[in-house]
């Protein structure tokens, strides 16, 4: 999939859809029938700019169609809705519930949550990429640093650099960042971007055979990471990890 088209009757989500897109896959073109934050709801740009997205919403006409892109995306606020351009296949409606609520609640922060989990699903259903096969994976973890980050990774779901720094007792940010990269590039991790931290998390993607063989580790041998386990621990909760470490 190399093209999409987003139209929708909210052109705060139609530039919320953009901006997820052009965050998780800058490969992908895609075109909306909108000019890059005019007239953008300032909710809307709050929840954008609360996770580093606001810079990700430029999206030009340019002349294309719907037509012309292999997909369609039409985002309805809480009403199903219909596109008529294409056959079944070729179009998606995305419902998404967009309530009124008082201060200082933001419907949209809850609306992006759940466009990106849209979007998300949408890119792994496309995604083609090769396998990690097992050679690779027992590799990555014939490492101390690596394999102790994966089992770090799989108990707390995410961790950014600076929180690894702290729980491997490892100074060198460059010495953390290089595993990372090397984990991220064998295809064992992914990233996530919130305004300007990154979260290194599990590939979705990854066999059972190879998660279970990381529980196992952890399982068989707990205190293998329990110093590291206790230094994450003392470092609060992820808000003030961040105040403590990752500014």
């Amino acid at each position: 999939m190399k093209s999409i088209f987003v139209s929708g009757t909210n052109p705060d989500l139609v530039f919320m859809v953009v901006s997820l897109f052009n965050h998780h896959r800058q490969d992908i073109k895609v075109s909306a029938a909108l000019q890059a934050e005019q007239g953008i709801n300032p909710e809307a740009k709050a929840a954008l700019t609360a996770f580093g997205l606001l810079s990700n919403t430029d999206c030009v006409y340019g002349g294309v169609t719907p037509e012309d892109c292999e997909l369609i995306i039409h985002i309805s606020d809480g009403v199903a809705a219909t596109h008529e351009n294409g056959p079944r296949e070729y179009v998606q409606n995305w419902q998404v519930t967009l309530a009124e609520s008082l201060e200082p609640y933001n419907p949209f922060r809850k609306a992006l949550y759940e466009l990106n989990e849209k979007v998300r699903d949408l890119l792994t259903q496309n995604l083609q990429v090769s396998p990690v096969t097992s050679m690779t994976f027992y590799k990555a973890m014939s490492d101390e640093l690596r394999l102790k980050t994966l089992l770090l990774i799989l108990l707390e779901q995410e961790l950014c650099v600076c929180e690894l720094m702290v729980a491997l007792d490892e100074p060198s940010q460059p010495k953390v960042s290089r595993h990372l990269a090397q984990l991220r590039k064998a295809g064992i991790l992914t990233v996530r971007k919130q305004s300007q931290w990154v979260y290194y998390a599990l590939n979705v993607a990854l066999p059972d055979w190879m998660l279970k063989v990381l529980q196992s580790t952890i399982f068989g041998e707990p205190e293998c990471i329990a110093q590291e386990l206790n230094r994450l621990a003392k470092m609060g909760d992820r808000p003030t990890r961040q105040l403590s470490c990752c500014n």
